[in-house]
């Protein structure tokens, strides 16, 4: 082999060393950050303290790192009613559990506007799934009940390993549903035993056997390890790198789809029905209300829709109760709705959380919900 052949090859393999580092920290210190790779080394919880603490149930029932229930199990209220007999009570995720503090949390400022307790049981990082099976858990309930569907939970609801969505250093294993026989049918909490951890966070596909976001398959999720250069290629195929680079300002619209793989729209109308109906067969009024993404608003400015249409029409035509906050927001700040929120791809800040209680006592007294309102 000749002189110039040598530097060739030892040029490209220069290359190809340089390519698999800058790779390497891709892979490492953003990717793996925004959940576009599973790096099971951001996992650091030790896993007998997940299994001490963790819910059996639902996988988690309080907000992480917060002790804040009160006797019902309900966020403890800063309202004039925390005392008074409860009239409402309204399940969802954060979006429902609302504002930092307490007294600025639409449900709390709903319990002014209605002059009785408002019992709040959102938790950050629910599914539509697990609000809906917190409610059936629970007995005594108020007489007026809602369930809160943020529009991002329909990826939640198809998902049994919250961190291939969402890196977190701890564990976040849940339950969920899938549709079999054309009916609902509940995937318990997955219970990996402490053997199997280390198996499990390598090879996941041999323990989920309902997770739609497995790593190496069709969502595009990568796992983050050697070779890093093709797992970062791989990873243009993520579900929401593709609609960043396309510039969609909506990375869910997919799974709203009826053709969708995941079957994301007709589980998650499905569990919004299972809640409505059960809630009716107890003699309670339910209420189902759709919180949308800041970018779904980004999504309407652009193409005149909203990304969750489709759930709102299995609604519609199935006449279920509802409130869709998309159009309500887009009439009231529709040149500046990002105001309503803390970041746009955050939470309501207090603005957004005064808006939402605004927007539920106007409902609540329109449709006659709780008589004699002062």
């Amino acid at each position: 082999m000749n002189t110039r052949i040598k530097i060739y090859f030892f040029l490209f393999f220069l290359i190809l060393i340089f390519f698999e580092f800058f790779s390497y920290l891709t892979s490492k210190f953003i990717l793996s950050d925004i959940g576009v790779l599973f790096d099971k080394n951001k996992i650091t919880q030790n896993y007998n303290n997940y299994l001490n603490i963790r819910n059996t149930t639902l996988g988690w029932n309080t907000v992480s790192g917060k002790d804040n229930l009160d006797k019902y199990g309900a966020r403890v209220d800063q309202s004039s009613f925390t005392n008074s007999q409860p009239c409402i009570d309204v399940y969802g995720d954060s979006f429902t559990y609302g504002h930092d503090e307490e007294k600025y949390a639409w449900p709390s400022q709903l319990s002014e506007l209605v002059n009785c307790r408002v019992r709040n049981f959102g938790v950050g990082g629910y599914g539509t799934d697990q609000a809906q099976m917190k409610f059936l858990l629970r007995n005594n309930h108020s007489k007026i009940v809602f369930l809160n569907h943020f529009s991002e939970n329909i990826i939640r609801n198809i998902n049994q390993f919250r961190n291939f969505i969402y890196p977190n250093k701890n564990y976040a294993f849940k339950p969920r549903y899938i549709i079999y026989n054309d009916k609902l049918k509940v995937v318990p909490l997955p219970k990996i035993q402490k053997k199997n951890i280390n198996d499990f966070l390598t090879h996941p596909e041999k323990y989920l056997n309902n997770e739609y976001f497995l790593p190496n398959e069709e969502s595009g999720i990568q796992q983050s390890k050697f070779p890093y250069t093709i797992k970062v290629a791989k990873s243009f195929n993520h579900w929401h790198l593709k609609k960043k680079i396309t510039l969609n300002p909506s990375r869910l619209i997919d799974f709203y789809s009826p053709n969708h793989k995941s079957q994301g729209l007709k589980i998650t109308y499905e569990i919004m029905n299972s809640f409505y109906a059960e809630a009716k067969s107890q003699r309670l009024k339910p209420v189902l209300a759709i919180f949308p993404t800041c970018r779904d608003l980004e999504y309407f400015k652009k193409y005149n829709k909203y990304p969750y249409e489709n759930l709102i029409e299995l609604l519609k035509e199935n006449k279920l109760r509802y409130i869709d906050f998309g159009p309500i927001i887009i009439n009231r700040r529709s040149n500046d709705f990002e105001k309503l929120y803390d970041r746009c791809g955050g939470h309501f800040n207090i603005l957004g959380e005064t808006l939402i209680s605004e927007v539920f006592h106007s409902y609540i007294v329109d449709n006659n919900l709780i008589k004699n309102l002062n």
